[in-house]
């Protein structure tokens, strides 16, 4: 797991501008650092700590960067850009291969020639054997960069599901691209402007809905995308489309199909030459991926870690965990974040995220985060993905549509209110009346769009402490067969996850079976809004600060928080507004937020 950047360019640019953007997410990888860079005459580089002074002031054409968290082959051979046998193609990867082992056999017996026990090398090599399919044969989360010398062409991807990020801007004469957005704030000449019709998606859907970010002029490559840029200019291409089958479920889809590939996806994610943890939350997914983890790491070696909260049992899943952690004797670690760490962390985390995404879980993720890190945990395994493949979100149920498609249209009127010139976006409209199930379109939504955005602060809570986040739910062979069994056979009877449920009967503990609670790493920003953190947020909501920026009513905030005062729930609104705010002053206005101790 690591962090990348780079730029490519028809005239010439100072080294030192790339090695800056590498430095500026070097909490992606702290344990080792790299670049490759082509000028005029000759081709450089370095891996290692070593100081880079001489090289800053070279004028090239080509760079790219490496910040490395070594996860696997943790030697010096394993720091990247990795070259090819001629050095003529240099790879800059973050991500894992979970096929690599196989790839790398196959290619050896081609006569490709490995420098290091690296699974991204498989990336490279791949690249040469089958030029840009590699990407439909890697199994794993990534996004790459890979600079071809003969062709003098850049190659990016990204992973199918979008576990991993990537960025890219074009500029008057090239491109650049890095892991986090904060990265091109080192390049010279870049102005932060905000691209308002993000964020109006942002108010609208608490995600994006395609390529746009928050900084105009920057965009995001999409999930299942590759990017090539030459003199001809930039291209994108989808290379995977998520995978729906029709009809019945058939033997691919059936419970035995489905634990069979969990405990295939469990076995693979395991290999890591670092320490492995485990997210619990008490709920199906988290729980299921600790009962398979269990057989292979017997006790004390299977470390789990909850975050939890002290205001009340709707906020704490303690009594569900606790018998996931006796069940299976797991090492248990527990995190207790209050308001006061909202107010003092809320403006760290945006300044992770690059921009705000998905909802408050954020704050529990980012301190489960820091506790792993703090333990001497580097890879933690999560649940994430499973809702949206297996069907576990109660707007899936057909007498739930219209109690939660009427909270968002209240949420949504809400903003209105604050945010007057708030763009409408009918894309979601769109994609549900096209389809023939609104139950199936409503899952596909939440894989194409929603997913993303939680893979999103997945990525950065985890990265802001230098930890790698694995999703297994969301190893491929999972995803195929949970896509070939229709949302009638996920979602029946009133019951959520449905197939998965049954895959894991007798694995876990009844209680845990049953469970029809959702919580989903609930935070308790609505009794904060009322309490501890309301002289807070009003202050940020209503200060002169936000008035003269334009974007807010400030004098509807105050009321919204007035009605939120006299029990009306207005905390989600009133959450993204906060972040919204918070997000102009650290961007636009340049105010730093305090960093925490493994911001490095």
């Amino acid at each position: 797991m690591c962090g990348i950047a780079g730029k490519v360019s028809e005239r010439p640019f100072p080294l030192g501008t790339v090695l800056a953007m590498g430095e500026a997410i070097s909490h992606r990888g702290p344990d080792d650092q790299g670049f490759v860079a082509s000028g005029k005459d000759r081709l450089v580089s370095s891996r290692g700590p070593h100081d880079k002074g001489p090289y800053r002031r070279l004028h090239v054409f080509m760079a790219m960067a490496h910040r490395r968290l070594a996860i696997v082959d943790l030697s010096p051979r394993g720091c990247q850009p990795i070259p090819n046998e001629d050095a003529s193609i240099w790879l800059a990867c973050n991500g894992e291969i979970y096929n690599a082992p196989e790839l790398r056999e196959r290619l050896r017996g081609n006569g490709h020639v490995f420098l290091s026990g690296s699974d991204s090398e498989v990336v490279l090599h791949g690249y040469e054997e089958w030029g840009v399919e590699v990407v439909s044969r890697l199994r794993g989360m990534f996004a790459f960069a890979l600079w071809d010398g003969h062709r003098q062409t850049l190659f990016c991807a990204r992973d199918p599901m979008g576990i991993k990020p990537l960025y890219y801007r074009l500029t008057g004469d090239g491109l650049s691209f890095a892991s986090e957005i904060k990265a091109f704030l080192a390049e010279p000449g870049f102005l932060v402007q905000p691209e308002y019709k993000a964020i109006s998606q942002y108010l609208q859907y608490t995600f994006p809905v395609d390529d746009l970010t928050w900084f105009k002029g920057v965009r995001r490559l999409l999930p299942g995308h590759i990017l090539i840029f030459d003199r001809d200019g930039i291209r994108l291409k989808r290379y995977h489309e998520f995978p729906v089958h029709e009809g019945s479920p058939g033997i691919r889809g059936t419970p035995e199909s489905v634990l069979a590939a969990l405990e295939n996806a469990i076995e693979s994610h395991l290999v890591a030459d670092v320490a492995i943890g485990f997210h619990l939350s008490g709920g199906l997914d988290s729980s299921s991926l600790v009962a398979l983890a269990a057989s292979r790491m017997p006790p004390p070696s299977l470390h789990t870690f909850s975050g939890r909260f002290l205001e009340g049992r709707e906020f704490d899943e303690k009594r569900y965990l606790d018998q996931v952690r006796r069940r299976f004797a797991t090492t248990h670690h527990e995190v207790f974040p209050t308001a006061r760490d909202l107010k003092a962390s809320l403006p760290s985390i945006i300044w992770h995220l690059d921009e705000p995404v998905a909802g408050p879980g954020s704050l529990p993720q980012y301190f489960v985060s820091r506790l792993v890190r703090e333990k001497g945990i580097k890879v933690v395994c999560c649940g994430q993905g499973a809702d949206e493949l297996f069907g576990g979100y109660p707007w899936y149920l057909p007498d739930q549509w219209t109690a939660c498609e009427a909270k968002r249209r209240e949420r949504l009127s809400v903003l209105q209110a604050m945010f007057p010139d708030l763009e409408i976006d009918d894309t979601k409209e769109t994609f549900l009346a096209r389809a023939p199930s609104r139950q199936e379109a409503l899952m596909s939504w939440d894989v194409r769009y929603y997913l993303p955005a939680l893979l999103h602060v997945e990525d950065r809570t985890s990265m802001a402490h230098s930890v790698e986040s694995r999703v297994p739910f969301l190893d491929t062979a999972v995803v195929e067969i949970a896509s070939g069994i229709p949302s009638r056979e996920k979602v029946r009877d009133g019951v959520l996850k449905r197939v998965l449920r049954q895959a894991m009967a007798g694995r876990l503990p009844e209680a845990i079976i049953q469970r029809r609670d959702k919580m989903g790493f609930p935070t308790p920003i609505g009794p904060w809004f009322k309490g501890p953190a309301n002289e807070w947020i009003r202050k940020v909501l209503c200060s002169g600060q936000a008035a003269k920026r334009g974007i807010m009513n400030t004098c509807k905030a105050a009321g919204i928080l007035e009605e939120h005062a006299c029990d009306l729930d207005r905390s989600l609104p009133l959450w993204q507004a906060l972040n919204v705010e918070l997000w102009f002053r650290i961007f636009v206005d340049g105010e730093q937020p305090e960093k925490g101790p493994y911001h490095y």
